[in-house]
């Protein structure tokens, strides 16, 4: 039986640039560019002179060798501001693994927060690893507490279990994989739901991982329930050795 790992750490707090600006009035145009920028690691698609006046205010950076422009940690605050999403404190915030009561409203909630947390990561990957598109170092070492993040910044709704564990929503369910830096994700489905079904779920789920570099396989476990083993994009994927 897989269980559930408990992990309380919450994304370190990346170095600050001294550029970040205060929150200002921004033209209508790097507005736009703000807000169309990708959910998952923040790439622009804005023209040249546009992404340079965001570089400038520091609300951008363009890392690695790509040669994308990509949002900030200030950036991704601005881009929130935008949506209507407050500043959120993440010091004590810790990702829904799927095994948690969390409430509808208490969801919501957090997913805002999540997000903030996931621009904490991108700049971690940005100054430790010299790129966006894979893990850190620092996501390796923690992998459930990382791709729950992952998830549940999608947008993904995370999973809602009551006593018995009883489904209460619809969602993902993130445990320890069977390899290091290995996470299985499962999707429970609440009886009677209208909602995706498993297999749909973990379609999603595993579109959103690959996009924020973390690969994903699936396998068929106990009642021939389908699950994902997800690692870094960048490592080979564990062998099993039957059902689960």
């Amino acid at each position: 039986m897989v269980r559930p790992a408990v992990h309380n750490e919450v994304v370190a707090p990346p170095p600050r640039s001294p550029q970040s600006p205060a929150p200002a009035e921004l033209p209508h145009g790097l507005e736009q560019a703000l807000l169309g920028a990708d959910p998952a690691l923040g790439l622009l698609d804005a023209p040249e002179e546009t992404c340079a006046d965001l570089r400038a205010l520091g609300y951008a950076v363009r890392p690695g060798q790509s040669g994308g422009t990509h949002l900030t940690l200030a950036g991704w605050d601005a881009r929130a501001r935008l949506l209507g999403t407050p500043r959120a404190d993440t010091s004590a915030f810790a990702p829904a693994t799927g095994h948690e009561a969390l409430g509808d409203t208490e969801a919501a909630s957090a997913a805002g927060v999540a997000v903030r947390a996931w621009g904490s990561l991108l700049e971690i990957r940005r100054v430790t690893a010299g790129g966006l598109e894979l893990p850190a170092e620092w996501e390796r070492r923690r992998p459930l507490h990382a791709v729950a993040l992952a998830l549940q910044a999608s947008g993904s709704p995370p999973a809602a279990v009551g006593s018995g564990h009883r489904c209460l929503r619809s969602g993902y369910q993130v445990s320890e994989g069977p390899a290091p830096r290995s996470v299985r994700v499962d999707w429970r489905q609440q009886p009677g739901s209208d909602g995706p079904s498993p297999g749909e779920g973990l379609d999603t789920c595993q579109e959103v991982l690959d996009a924020r570099g973390w690969a994903s396989d699936r396998y068929l476990g106990a009642r021939h329930r389908p699950y994902l083993v997800s690692r870094p994009r960048d490592e080979r994927a564990p062998l099993l050795g039957g059902s689960a």
